[in-house]
């Protein structure tokens, strides 16, 4: 059953520790001195006041947990097993562990150690720091530097202030306006599409493992298809910017109305849904384009193997079958020849009995008449070639298998 506790403090900026929340939390900063608590809690808050600040500590909630804190307050929370949800709140934001999805808008600054599911941070008011993300991480409008360690999805990041610096796994999506002095450096397993002012002042290093890098909006070299890496120097090059990608990248100049834009026309809530590239097709579409075309080229190479190895055992059934009706042809014409020495054998011993004297009597041994001789059997016809590569044909529609083309080749031989 859902309580509610009531926490007073002495002054605006309360620290509030909790342990571990079992299910999801939810903080949302307000103008009041007083700490409101909903949630299943079991547990006696703990206040506290060392060296002029006030200290609340809670214990393990077991559920969901609802808090509504002076909007000056700092958070630290060691584990929380389900989404988190932090909104106004100025102070720092510590986090260790969020097993499911974290959103912060209107908020201090950040250090989050793990994310497990989708990070989204939106107007970020001092350092933003993340070590590792499960999902996606969205980072838009952070006064200060920003610091991604690892996304293992995608990565969208607008408007830092500060030095960045932002690891993904998948694609990233970047657009900004460095300032002199200031440092970007993005990495990502795929894409890379980066938009910046025309008339930014950047020392530019881009890198593609897959040589294709597209740089428009500026008057500068263009990269030849063999080159990965790709250097030039924007203006006056005092900011400095590196992008590194497994794929391909597009850097683009963008207009003074795209600047003052809202960040990819991004709606701000948990469903990444369909539409999150975001503009990467429009992108690499060019690229993208080639894919199927290169995945027809293998199933092609594919069938013709299949059907070089159905044309090879085909071509040996066919040998086989020629061979064997080869011995049969050699088989009857030995046969022949046997038949024939027999009968010369029979019709020379009859004229040697006619051709004898007799001692008293003479008579005529009438020899019977020979067997007549068997009819030669007839020479199987050879298979043509227009045959044989008609059911050659046949094998490799998929019409008949090689044990039928084997028989219809031997009743063919018949």
């Amino acid at each position: 059953m859902s309580s509610h506790v009531h926490i007073e403090t002495t002054g605006d900026a309360p620290v509030i520790y909790i342990e571990s929340i079992g299910g999801n939390l939810r903080i949302k900063g307000r103008e009041n001195a007083q700490i409101v608590l909903r949630s299943d809690y079991d547990g006696v808050p703990i206040t506290t006041n060392e060296d002029g600040e006030d200290i609340v500590r809670l214990s393990a909630f077991s559920g969901d947990c609802r808090l509504e804190t002076p909007e000056n307050a700092s958070i630290k929370v060691g584990a929380i097993g389900g989404d988190t949800d932090i909104k106004a709140l100025a102070g720092e934001i510590t986090l260790e562990r969020v097993g499911g999805n974290l959103r912060l808008r209107k908020v201090g600054s950040v250090h989050v150690t793990t994310v497990g599911g989708d990070l989204k941070a939106k107007k970020v008011d001092g350092d933003f720091f993340v070590e590792k993300t499960g999902g996606n991480a969205v980072a838009l409008d952070v006064d200060g530097n920003l610091e991604i360690g690892k996304a293992g999805g995608d990565i969208v990041i607008a408007h830092a202030t500060g030095d960045v610096a932002a690891k993904a796994g998948g694609n990233a999506k970047v657009r900004s306006a460095p300032a002199a002095g200031q440092v970007y450096r993005v990495d990502a397993g795929g894409d890379i599409s980066c938009y910046l002012p025309a008339n930014v002042s950047a020392a530019v290093k881009v890198s593609s493992r897959a040589r294709t890098i597209k740089v428009r909006g500026w008057d500068i070299p263009h990269p030849n298809e063999e080159q990965d890496v790709h250097q030039f120097t924007l203006g006056a090059g005092e900011a400095e910017l590196e992008l590194n990608a497994g794929g391909n990248i597009a850097l683009r100049a963008q207009s003074t109305d795209e600047e003052t834009a809202t960040p990819f026309e991004y709606e701000f809530d948990f469903d990444f849904g369909p539409d999150f590239q975001m503009g990467f097709d429009s992108d690499f579409g060019p690229f993208l384009s080639e894919w199927p075309q290169e995945l027809s080229v293998r199933i092609q190479e594919k069938v013709q193997r299949a059907v070089r190895v159905a044309e090879e055992k085909v071509a040996e059934a066919l040998r086989q079958a020629e061979e064997r009706i080869a011995r049969a042809e050699a088989h009857t014409e030995h046969m022949d020849e046997r038949r024939a020495r027999r009968e010369q054998r029979r019709q020379r011993a009859g004229a040697r009995a006619s051709a004898a004297p007799s001692a008293q009597y003479s008579w005529t041994v009438q020899a019977p008449p020979p067997p007549p001789a068997p009819p030669k059997a007839s020479k199987a016809p050879q298979v043509s070639d227009e045959e044989r590569m008609t059911i050659l044909r046949m094998v490799e529609e998929g019409k008949i298998s090689v044990e039928q083309a084997e028989k219809l080749l031997q009743a063919l031989s018949k």
